[in-house]
């Protein structure tokens, strides 16, 4: 899946986080503003992400259905800490968080246990890079945001990761960015 797809889904954080405080958090109202904010966002993301064509075969439409799951469990999650998780720490909700997440992903990862792998010293890099800053450190900020702001607030703070990825990936690899979502 390439990556400017996965960011595209990702973004969808906000929408699906608004909507759900709506009926989830107290004195969390859904505007009229608010809802036409909402459908142009769903709707300009379906024009940039499009529907996969039958030549792309199942994964991709599987893969597709898991990203579009993706912002509404992070909304979920946004909810969940700012309603009951506020007082605990935020290291402990982060290693939750973490474990959940990998839980998820093992039947996945242990899909492609016979797929050959491409781990060098870059690949080692990025890994350790995304863990440390895109989790550990955005994760924990996250989680502190949630305790001072209200959760639509604070979601679209983690839409900045795929960028925190992806441009020391192309800068590294002397790789330009391609304006195309899916190509």
């Amino acid at each position: 899946v390439p990556s400017g797809l996965v960011a595209v889904f990702g973004a969808m954080a906000p929408v699906w986080t608004a909507v759900l405080a709506h009926y989830f958090v107290h004195g969390d109202r859904l505007s009229i503003l608010k809802i036409v904010a909402l459908v142009l966002g769903l709707s300009g993301t379906a024009i940039l992400v499009g529907a996969p064509t039958a030549g792309e075969g199942p994964n991709v439409l599987l893969a597709m259905v898991l990203l579009a799951i993706m912002p509404i469990t992070w909304a979920i999650a946004a909810i969940v800490i700012a309603k009951y998780l506020k007082e605990e720490s935020p290291i402990a909700v982060v290693g939750v968080q973490t474990w959940v997440a990998a839980a998820f992903l093992a039947p996945f990862a242990l899909a492609q246990l016979g797929a050959p792998q491409h781990w060098d010293a870059s690949a080692a890099i990025a890994f350790a890079y995304l863990v440390i800053g895109g989790s550990c450190v955005v994760l924990v900020l996250n989680h502190w945001l949630f305790l001072h702001l209200r959760p639509p607030t604070v979601t679209p703070a983690p839409t900045p990761i795929p960028a925190q990825a992806l441009i020391p990936a192309a800068s590294v690899h002397g790789r330009p960015f391609n304006p195309h979502v899916r190509t």
